[in-house]
């Protein structure tokens, strides 16, 4: 007997939840500012911006394509289950 897979569509809220850091940051420049990296800033002790820098954006076509290649992958990665 062949076993039947149901086909489940889980909403990849990690995906998504990173998306919307990265259109925050994106629709709020005083944000953007905060999060840039900048050399100067982070040998001062702004530690943060060394992993906060990938939500910055300085157009819409850079935000576009951005995220519709990290949902696309997101979503493929949530969907499978990948925990490693």
């Amino acid at each position: 007997m062949v076993r039947q897979q149901t086909l489940r569509l889980k909403l990849p809220t990690t995906t998504l939840s990173i998306a919307a850091v990265a259109l925050v940051a994106y629709a709020w420049p005083a944000c953007s500012d905060v999060l840039v990296y900048e050399r100067q800033a982070i040998l001062a002790g702004d530690l943060w911006r060394l992993g906060t820098a990938v939500f910055v954006h300085f157009s819409g076509s850079h935000l576009l394509w951005d995220l519709l290649v990290f949902c696309a992958a997101g979503w493929v990665i949530e969907a499978r289950d990948y925990s490693g």
